[in-house]
């Protein structure tokens, strides 16, 4: 039997651990950009303002990933001054609230970031049988599936080696 898209997109349900709530928050992005479909650039200030404590590890300075977020377009062509990490949280729990116990779907999932929280998963799941993708996980599939984010990002003070070292074995790195 052939999955479809359709099947792939409803699947990402079952991924589970932090990436429901970054979907979640992915597809808050995507909206924010105008966008029905949410796109990998989506997951990645997701990561930012649901995670940003488990990534900034791997950047020179955690503060070069938001300036690379506010380069992001909104859907009116402008562009943010100042992430609220807060007030985007508590918006969410907000909706949440509103919704309990059933999953809020904003926007629709690209082929693209399937193919990344998938790629994620299949790393983890290779990895000593983990269960969940965690942010730095799907982080490093973001970047080896799209070069070009990933480039931005290095350019932006993000240390891929180092991301890609922790990734592929397992460990944490921890800041000194």
């Amino acid at each position: 039997m052939d999955i479809t898209f359709d099947d792939a997109r409803h699947s990402l349900l079952d991924i589970g651990g932090v990436w429901r709530h970054l979907l979640t928050s992915s597809g808050w992005c995507a909206m924010e950009r105008g966008s029905d479909l949410i796109e990998p650039l989506d997951l990645l200030k997701a990561i930012y303002v649901v995670d940003i404590e488990h990534v900034s590890r791997y950047w020179d300075d955690w503060e070069n990933y938001e300036r690379f977020l506010l380069t992001i377009k909104l859907g009116n062509g402008e562009q943010v001054e100042f992430l609220n990490r807060h007030l985007i949280l508590f918006q969410q729990f907000l909706a949440a609230r509103e919704n309990k116990g059933r999953p809020i779907w904003l926007g629709t999932p690209s082929e693209d970031l399937c193919a990344v929280a998938f790629a994620a998963k299949k790393i983890v799941q290779d990895r000593r049988g983990e269960e969940f993708p965690s942010s730095k996980d799907l982080l490093y599939c973001v970047c080896l599936q799209h070069r070009d984010l990933a480039a931005e990002l290095c350019k932006h003070g993000l240390n891929f080696e180092k991301l890609e070292r922790d990734v592929l074995s397992g460990n944490e790195s921890r800041p000194k």
